[in-house]
């Protein structure tokens, strides 16, 4: 992440399991830390996906709904296969 720092960038980050603005696991909270300035945690996450330039799954959580997520995404980087058959079909997506 070191090479971001050059560049103008901002990244947002949504995750269900935040509680009491406590961040797990602690790799990521030193993540935020060393980057605060330009990570921000969003509150409607629906809200993120449609104006973001580009959406990264790195955790398939039950909480989102993926199907939605895709609609209304200009680009997704699915790196757990979390839109499944959709991802496959759709040229706005990259998966690993």
């Amino acid at each position: 992440m070191v090479f971001l720092n050059d560049k103008r960038w901002t990244v947002d980050h949504c995750l269900p399991f935040i509680v009491n603005g406590r961040l797990e696991p602690h790799h990521l909270q030193a993540l935020l830390a060393r980057f605060a300035q330009r990570i921000a945690t969003v509150k409607d996450a629906m809200k993120a996906v449609k104006e973001s330039d580009a959406v990264v799954i790195v955790t398939n959580h039950k909480a989102y709904d993926y199907n939605a997520i895709l609609a209304q995404a200009k680009f997704v980087f699915d790196s757990r296969n979390a839109l499944g058959k959709l991802g496959k079909e759709s040229d706005k997506v990259a998966r690993l």
